[in-house]
């Protein structure tokens, strides 16, 4: 059953795989579509301390780099983390589709927080 549904999700385009398994496979995808695509900008959406822009570093040195994190108790650790790396730009604000102000909803585990209730 399960090489059945995994087939049909193949033929879909879509590959899975258990955790952690499945974050260690993620990388060579990353690789790949960097080069295939000639993705040059990569913009990291609630980027937190900076753990997936760090591993688009670690995997491209030429890509540049928007953090956006809207958490000031975070952001100072990803200026300063980004600070040494000038293709790394960090953003503290919060996107959205219109322009304005929101609640962002802050918990003890930072990659957590959400402007969502």
């Amino acid at each position: 059953m399960k090489s059945l549904i995994r087939k049909f999700l193949h033929n879909m385009g879509l590959e899975v795989y258990r955790y952690p398994e499945g974050c260690e496979r993620l990388m060579p995808h990353l690789i790949q579509l960097l080069r295939r695509h000639r993705i040059d900008t990569v913009i990291d959406v609630g980027a937190n301390v900076g753990q997936f822009a760090s591993q688009m570093r670690g995997l491209d040195q030429s890509v540049r780099i928007h953090s956006v994190e809207p958490n000031p108790r975070v952001f100072r650790g990803l200026a300063d983390l980004a600070a040494r790396d000038p293709r790394w730009s960090v953003h503290e604000c919060a996107l959205g589709r219109a322009p304005g102000r929101i609640t962002l909803n802050v918990f003890a585990s930072s990659d957590f927080s959400s402007c969502l209730p």
